[in-house]
């Protein structure tokens, strides 16, 4: 009887102690896995894995810095605290986190470095990055028409242009493609009842209206398809 006893004990202690440890296990696994995590580890993500796991590598003071200069791609600059920190190359930063922000390293779908804030995070990413440059023209959704044989011939006048672009972020595989009207389509494809609500909408707004658009209901198609991500 005695024996029997201290084999329930035994086996009592063994699952209640099981318990605690299938919780923790759990509760790491969520802060390995960028949307599930509750709290976004500071540091320099050196590659889509360690931003997909939450594990940013690099343990070097920084700060992200905010400037004034709203006509640069630059306004966000990242300035090392400690001025003998080894600076990491532009090429080898896929992107930061303060703790709080993500922000993307714009060499990814752009050919100059700058840091652009992620807007949303979940199946879809969303960014959006500023574009300036001088064109012939702007189409109705803002993209810049380039002319250049006419442009050089001087029969096309070029003006500058500033518009910000929309990127998205595959969560599944780290590409990133700008969010235009056939990118979104493709997407939305998917869930036809979304692509028959979007395509009803009206799309006869501004290029920021009709961007604005676009973003929603991206959005939603990435929070109603959270079980796609691998």
């Amino acid at each position: 009887m005695q024996t029997c006893l201290s084999f329930f004990c035994l086996l009592l202690s063994t699952v209640c102690l099981a318990q605690p440890l299938a919780d923790s296990a759990r509760s790491l696994s969520s802060e390995n896995d960028i949307l599930r995590c509750k709290h976004l580890k500071k540091g320099l993500y050196r590659t889509f894995e360690e931003f997909r796991t939450n594990s940013p590598t690099s343990i070097s003071e920084f700060e992200l810095v905010k400037t004034n200069d709203l006509h640069s791609n630059r306004a966000i600059q990242l300035v090392f605290k400690n001025p003998k920190a080894l600076r990491e190359s532009e090429k080898n930063i896929w992107g930061i986190c303060d703790g709080d922000s993500i922000y993307i390293n714009s060499l990814h779908y752009q050919n100059d470095f700058h840091l652009d804030a992620l807007l949303h995070l979940g199946r879809y990413g969303y960014l959006e990055s500023k574009i300036t440059g001088r064109a012939a023209a702007l189409r109705a959704d803002g993209i810049p028409v380039y002319k250049p044989a006419e442009m050089q011939a001087g029969r096309v006048r070029s003006s500058l242009f500033e518009y910000y672009a929309g990127y998205i972020l595959n969560l599944n595989n780290g590409k990133f493609y700008q969010l235009n009207e056939d990118a979104l389509e493709k997407i939305l494809s998917q869930d036809l009842a979304l692509l028959s609500k979007y395509r009803r909408e009206d799309k006869r707004g501004s290029p920021r209206e009709r961007q604005d658009l676009r973003y929603r209901y991206l959005r939603l198609y990435s929070e109603q398809h959270s079980e796609e991500v691998k």
